[in-house]
């Protein structure tokens, strides 16, 4: 037995029956090397392989949330209440913390307020907070999803539209925002009752208020008052005040760097530095 000794795993080696096989293959240059070494950087591969695809996975569903370009970087946290907002926020990460019973039992957010009181803000925050967690939710601005329905039509509309009403937790913006036709009401009525009917939580904001919600149409608006919480944000619009004091916090996701292991395997007694790097 031809024997060397790994300072992380002990004694380690090959027999001579070994060293004379790999002299026949015409391999003489072949060192033992320590398997625990070896067995080392497999799980250490593993890991960054599994960590990877997670992250990709992760990256791809934010990439895809329909996020607006002004409101990547926002989140929860870096919505700041006034005084008088501070109930909503709690209402909101409470939401958010308790998302497997939502999930469960399809119980969603109607956040109602005037224009520039944050609606958008918690919305786009919620869906990153959301991804995060392992959840598929994506961000539609209704006036836009109704376009697709308006000449000139688009072509996968019904696909998009199919999408919406199946994702995980859908965040829809701006519903009520002009009077709407008995075309539109029935479009909308079909998403809403699409996501009841299975369950799926819904973020509605909107500016109406409790008693003009049934502009929306009665069955819609019955159905979201079942299906949601109603949380009032009062206040006025601080989009001045936003101007003044951008969010400069940086993008809650990156895309994933591909993954580098270097481990050292102990070789014929000497330490070897090898290294993997994902494709």
């Amino acid at each position: 037995m031809i024997v060397h000794d790994c300072p992380r795993h002990g004694p380690y080696g090959h027999s001579e029956s070994d060293a004379k096989a790999f002299l026949e293959m015409g391999v003489p240059h072949i060192k033992p090397y320590c398997k625990g070494c070896q067995e080392d950087l497999d799980r250490a591969i593993r890991a960054a392989e599994d960590a990877f695809k997670s992250e990709n996975l992760i990256w791809n569903a934010w990439c895809k949330a329909g996020i607006p370009t002004r409101y990547l970087n926002r989140t929860v946290a870096n919505w700041l209440p006034t005084q008088q907002q501070r109930a909503a926020k709690n209402i909101v990460q409470a939401w958010l913390n308790s998302i497997e019973e939502h999930l469960s039992n399809g119980t969603g957010l109607l956040l109602q307020g005037a224009p520039g009181v944050g609606k958008t803000h918690l919305l786009c925050g919620l869906c990153a907070g959301l991804i995060r967690m392992g959840v598929t939710a994506r961000r539609a601005n209704w006036p836009d999803v109704w376009a697709m329905f308006c000449p000139p039509f688009a072509d996968d509309r019904e696909e998009k539209f199919a999408a919406l009403a199946s994702v995980d937790v859908l965040a829809l913006d701006e519903i009520g925002l002009a009077a709407s036709s008995d075309k539109e009401q029935a479009r909308l009525f079909d998403l809403i009752d699409k996501r009841y009917r299975r369950r799926l939580p819904t973020l509605i904001a909107t500016n109406l208020t409790t008693d003009t919600l049934k502009s929306l149409g009665e069955r819609t608006a019955d159905r979201l008052r079942e299906m949601c919480f109603l949380i009032a944000i009062p206040g006025e619009s601080y989009r001045s005040k936003a101007a003044e004091n951008p969010i400069k916090d940086p993008e809650p996701f990156q895309r994933p760097r591909r993954p580098v292991v270097v481990s050292l395997v102990a070789v014929g007694g000497e330490d070897v530095e090898r290294r993997w790097e994902a494709r």
